[in-house]
């Protein structure tokens, strides 16, 4: 049954974690085109996305829990488990809490701004900034974790 959790767990991993991490950087794009529209779309499904990679979390507990007194038995006390644990949570809290917010943020601005003349260049919004950071950092912690989960250290 480890194997089963295990294979739900990178599958999940990849077609959830993957959009959660690779769509804001999307709505970069949308935001310096004043895509109102596609922003919120993308706001929209990074949290979506997010929420959803909480069944990869619990997928990857399911799985400590079935490998339990086996041979490939892992423990939430070893450090990559407990790491990635962490790391994980700190990029969903700033997909859902920061990420997804600055996104709608823009969406906003694009609305309220003025119309430019043709030939004109409009500013970016001001949550740009807010979303390209957090996204960054967020996708990092991600690949961080990826990595942790791949070479396990110390297992």
């Amino acid at each position: 049954m480890a194997h089963v959790f295990v294979a739900l767990h990178v599958i999940l991993a990849v077609f959830i974690v993957g959009p959660m991490a690779v769509l804001p950087h999307t709505g970069l794009r949308a935001l310096r085109v004043h895509d109102a529209k596609q922003v919120r779309n993308i706001s929209r499904s990074v949290g979506i996305f997010a929420w959803l990679s909480l069944l990869v979390f619990v997928l990857g507990f399911a799985a400590l829990g079935a490998a339990a007194g086996s041979k490939n038995s892992v423990s939430f006390t070893e450090l990559w488990v407990w790491l990635s644990a962490l790391l994980y949570a700190g990029a969903f809290v700033l997909s859902v809490f920061v990420v997804v917010p600055s996104l709608r943020r823009g969406a906003g601005e694009i609305d309220s701004a003025p119309i430019v003349a043709e030939g004109e260049t409009a500013q970016r919004p001001a949550a740009y900034s807010a979303v390209a950071a957090t996204a960054g950092v967020t996708t990092a912690l991600l690949v961080v974790v990826v990595i942790l989960m791949a070479f396990r250290p110390g297992a």
